[in-house]
């Protein structure tokens, strides 16, 4: 009656638990390999329990147990058992009738069978194993992880796929090189070991600039594959700034390299709910990513509206500086029992640390970087272009002439401009699609009423234009205004409006120009203000008298050559009719000439001046009110005829000066003389004398004899003319 005590053979070549995958959510079956040192006898009632199986979301209850070898008769049938899954634990009845097993010479009898598990979303070290045996109810073992063969507890050396598989090993200047991880080597000797998932993110967009329509191509890799039974949900947040408005359905185009075979291609266009507030991008895979499908590595893109200007709660950066960085992860949820589980992530963003002109390669990522209108060869790619949401800013760089620095004269202004990004005619802005305009501030010293002005360009804005009295013009673009950075006229845009100046004169200003709704900047390139007035100098002004004696009918001759043109558009109101600056001669002081409106006035060939002056004797002025325009640079002659007074006098201060224009003051230049010196000064007059000369004045009589006739020769010379005046 020796009876041998049951137990498990205990070598490692006898033993073993294996599993089938150490992927998050994969349905994950354990081979199950045990050896008895004796038959199994239905009599005995033999049975196995393992314990530690924990982590699995298969819910308890009897699992389908699959016989996959061992001994003979041993079968599927003849596997009953029950299954606890918060505790881990699988106790398997062994109910063929009669025996299994038996080895002829030792007895020993194997059994092998696979349990269907489900491995958790979260990532997990292999739990620690026990395997006990019961015959008739004597138990025996345990056997523990460490007796199976290659079956251990923890997680294999390269397990839980750290850094060392991160996306972006064999990165080239621009994209990723996006390649199948491998999983960790000997993790099917790990039961229930689950890789922790890490996703890797590439992340670029196709422009830099406001306002545009942005395309964020985003590469996700997971370092194991994503499965549908995890009810994968990605989530994408950091994308504050942006003008697009909430949006529960915003489309999520799923895209491939087109010849990589590591690319999922999920043709499906899904719709994400977009969160303008919070910045924040929720993508549900489920109905792209199937319940058996794997998908290790996604592609997709959605587009945003660039802001008007860069977002100013973003720390945006010069790389290889730190920059914000879009934080994307995946949240898989299995069971709402067990919540969801938030992958970590690592981004690599393109154009990090180098200048993009075109992103493409294996896998296109972005397309190309300024993929709207510009002028291609003009704007440089720069080191932060690809960098998501990293805006540029809108400066203007602007030239300016004019065609009239005269008071009162129509002033064509031409205004070249370039644009440091692409200025569109709409843009979306606080949840609504606004005009865009361009205002140019800065034209003070016009007397154009404020009113839609007409405006001459290349087609790059409206044919009108609002003008304001205040000094600002603005200007509708027509089409979209391409950027321009370099020289070439290409990118160039001209625009010609006219204004009319005012009388005074006026030192001009530069221009600023900034653009709604963008934030923008101006610089005026130009040597010199615009709306620059000239005042009123004379060029030649020279003035003669016909005679210095006292008393004299004397000719006062003048030319006058203005610097500027004195116009008839000088209006001092709508209401003046005369329209012209009036010319008046002053210090004319020294005459008996009697006030008089209309004094004859000698002019030289010219229908500009009047034949009649309006003269005040006492202040000596000349008032004359033009009767058509002075040109620049053409000299005008005219003269009066005055009567000299009797007292003598020095020359004084003759000037000429115009009103409703600013008027440089000077006194008229003195004639060369041809007489005495100052003979033909302005107004000067000889004061009257005898010329005290012995030979000059003498008295003498015929007749020095008493009672005689006596004639007394009285001889008087005087030094003027004696006039009867």
């Amino acid at each position: 009656m020796f009876i041998r005590s049951a137990s498990f053979v205990t070598a490692s070549s006898k033993c073993s638990i294996t599993q089938s995958s150490p992927v998050p959510c994969n349905n994950n079956n354990l081979t199950v390999s045990l050896t008895f040192n004796v038959p199994l006898f239905a009599a005995c009632a033999p049975s196995v329990t393992i314990s530690g199986l924990t982590g699995t979301v298969t819910p308890s209850g009897s699992l389908g147990l699959v016989s996959t070898g061992g001994s003979t008769g041993f079968s599927t049938a003849d596997l009953a058992n029950v299954w606890n899954r918060l505790d881990g634990t699988l106790t398997v009845n062994v109910t063929k009738s009669g025996q299994i097993g038996g080895d002829v010479t030792t007895g020993e009898t194997s059994i092998v069978f696979n349990v269907p598990l489900k491995n958790p979303a979260s990532g997990q070290d292999a739990p620690v194993l026990s395997v006990v045996g019961s015959f008739g109810g004597v138990s025996f073992g345990p056997l523990l992880s460490g007796h199976f063969l290659a079956s251990s507890s923890g997680h294999p050396d390269d397990g839980l796929g750290g850094d060392s598989y991160n996306i972006t090993q064999g990165v080239s200047s621009n994209a990723p090189q996006l390649t199948m991880l491998p999983l960790p080597t000997l993790y099917s000797q790990f039961p229930l070991f689950v890789v922790t998932n890490h996703m890797w993110t590439f992340v670029a967009q196709s422009s830099p600039f406001p306002c545009a329509a942005n395309t964020l191509t985003f590469a996700l890799q997971g370092r194991v594959s994503l499965l549908g039974a995890c009810n994968p949900v990605i989530t994408i947040g950091g994308l504050g700034g942006t003008a697009t408005p909430d949006n529960a359905s915003l489309p999520v185009s799923f895209v491939s390299d087109g010849s990589s075979a590591n690319f999922q291609r999920l043709t499906t266009t899904l719709y994400g709910n977009w969160s303008q507030k919070a910045g924040n991008l929720t993508i549900n895979m489920t109905s792209a990513v199937t319940a058996v499908s794997m998908v290790d590595i996604l592609v997709f893109q959605i587009t945003l509206a660039n802001a008007p200007f860069p977002d100013s709660a973003r720390s945006l950066c010069t790389p290889p500086l730190a920059c914000d960085r879009v934080v994307t992860g995946v949240t898989s949820v299995v069971s709402t029992s067990l919540g969801g589980t938030a992958f970590t992530d690592s981004q690599w963003m393109a154009g990090y640390g180098s200048a993009p002109a075109v992103f493409g390669g294996t896998p296109l990522v972005a397309g190309t970087t300024f993929s709207i209108s510009q002028a291609a060869s003009e704007v440089v790619a720069a080191i932060g272009d690809a960098l998501p949401l990293n805006l540029r800013s809108l400066t203007f760089n602007m030239w300016n002439s004019q065609t009239s620095a005269n008071p009162c004269d129509n002033n064509a202004i031409t205004v070249t401009l370039r644009v440091s990004v692409p200025v569109f005619t709409t843009c979306l802005y606080k949840g609504a699609v606004v005009q865009t305009n361009v205002t140019l501030s800065g034209l003070v010293g016009s007397t154009t009423p404020s009113g839609a002005i007409n405006v001459v360009s290349s087609g790059s804005f409206a044919s009108t234009g609002m003008w304001l009295s205040s000094g600002s013009l603005v200007l509708t673009p027509a089409t979209t205004l391409i950027a321009s950075t370099q020289a070439s006229a290409s990118g160039a845009h001209t625009i010609i409006f006219t204004l009319t100046n005012q009388q005074s004169a006026n030192a001009g200003s530069f221009l600023t120009a900034t653009s709604s709704p963008y934030s923008s900047s101006s610089n005026d390139n130009t040597n010199g203000g615009v709306m620059s007035i000239l005042p009123l100098n004379w060029s030649t002004k020279i003035a003669s008298q016909s005679t210095p004696w006292p008393c004299a009918p004397n000719t006062i001759s003048i030319t006058l050559q203005p610097f500027i043109s004195l116009l008839s558009t000088c209006k001092a109101s709508a209401a003046d009719s005369a329209g012209r600056p009036n010319i008046t001669i002053s210090g004319l002081t020294g005459t008996t000439t009697g006030n008089n409106a209309s004094l004859a006035v000698m002019a030289s060939s010219s229908n500009s001046l009047p034949s009649t002056g309006s003269w005040n004797r006492a202040t000596g002025t000349l008032v004359l009110v033009l009767a058509g325009d002075l040109i620049a640079g053409t000299a005008y002659s005219f003269s009066i005829v005055v009567t000299n007074q009797a007292q003598g006098q020095a020359a004084p201060s003759v000037s000429a000066f115009a009103d409703r224009v600013t008027t440089v003051y000077s006194i008229f230049q003195r004639p060369s003389s041809t007489g005495l010196s100052g003979d033909m000064d302005l107004m000067f007059i000889r004061s009257a004398s005898f010329v005290t000369a012995s030979s000059k004045c003498s008295i003498t009589q015929s007749s020095p004899v008493p009672c005689n006739n006596n004639n007394l020769t009285v001889s008087l010379t005087f030094n003027v003319p004696l006039f009867a005046a």
